[in-house]
């Protein structure tokens, strides 16, 4: 009877044994999978941040690029060939053909000049032009406002346009004094018709040369050869030049010599007088 309580006992103890051990594998095996569960998501939770951390550390922010104003922004209008640049600066300094300044019209030719070497190709030939133009005028000018320079030799290209002739007859008849009466104002006449004679249109050549006459000869029987100095016998003479007439500036130096003239000095404008003839 003893035998069997002890082996009753025994079997409850080992029952109750297998119930904890079996309790205890239920509850490892439960928080074995909760655990299992937790480390799974919060491995992707971790992965998903790395990939993250990992985009944006791999993708630089773009530059910033500062605010260009709109007028500053080039056009394909606003982009223009540096020999049209060039040309609009230039252009600028160009007077017009009636400006009387023979210095103005001799920097537009110069101007003018320049653009035809450093302004467009295809406006090379109207620049060119345009400078022989703006050449002419001046020289042209320059014959009447400073008649005892040597510069104005040569008409190699005086008539090759009409509108230049006219242009200079137009602002060179300004000077003419039509209420002379001194011998040194009739002689200013002269030498202006003289230069119109030489410069003007070809078709007045024959009234100027006329009319330079009429206005030498005026100075000339009204000219004082005692108080006459060197630059007014000098106009005489350049302008029996122009004219190719010796007569008047022969008729001159014989008064002078008459009143003991300088011999040296009329010596040479004899020598240019011969020239003439």
């Amino acid at each position: 009877m003893k035998e069997k309580m002890a082996q009753a006992q025994q079997n409850k103890k080992t029952h109750r044994r297998r119930v904890w051990t079996w309790l205890v594998l239920v509850i490892l095996v439960l928080a074995g999978a909760t655990a299992w569960v937790l480390y799974d998501a919060g491995m992707l939770n971790l992965r998903h941040s790395v990939n993250n951390v990992e985009l944006v550390a791999t993708q630089p922010a773009a530059p910033v690029q500062p605010a260009q104003p709109e007028s500053d922004k080039p056009t394909s209008d606003e982009i223009r060939p540096a020999c049209a640049v060039i040309e609009d600066i230039l252009l600028k300094e160009i007077v017009d053909d009636n400006v009387a300044d023979w210095g103005l019209q001799e920097y537009s030719a110069n101007v003018y000049s320049i653009l035809a070497q450093r302004g467009c190709a295809e406006n090379a030939k109207f620049f060119t032009d345009m400078a022989m133009r703006k050449q002419t005028i001046a020289d042209g000018l320059r014959a009447i406002q400073a008649p005892d320079d040597n510069i104005m030799k040569s008409v190699e290209y005086l008539y090759s346009d009409e509108k230049v002739c006219q242009t200079i007859e137009k602002r060179v008849l300004q000077n003419i004094n039509t209420n002379a009466h001194e011998y040194w104002e009739f002689l200013d006449n002269a030498n202006t018709y003289s230069v119109l004679f030489e410069y003007g249109c070809c078709d007045n050549k024959l009234a100027y040369a006329r009319a330079a006459l009429r206005e030498l000869g005026l100075a000339v029987a009204l000219m004082p050869t005692d108080k006459m100095d060197n630059d007014q016998i000098m106009t005489v003479v350049e302008i029996c030049k122009r004219l190719g007439v010796p007569d008047s500036a022969h008729l001159m130096v014989q008064r002078l010599k008459a009143r003991g003239y300088d011999y040296n000095f009329l010596m040479q404008i004899e020598d240019i007088i011969h020239g003439i003839r």
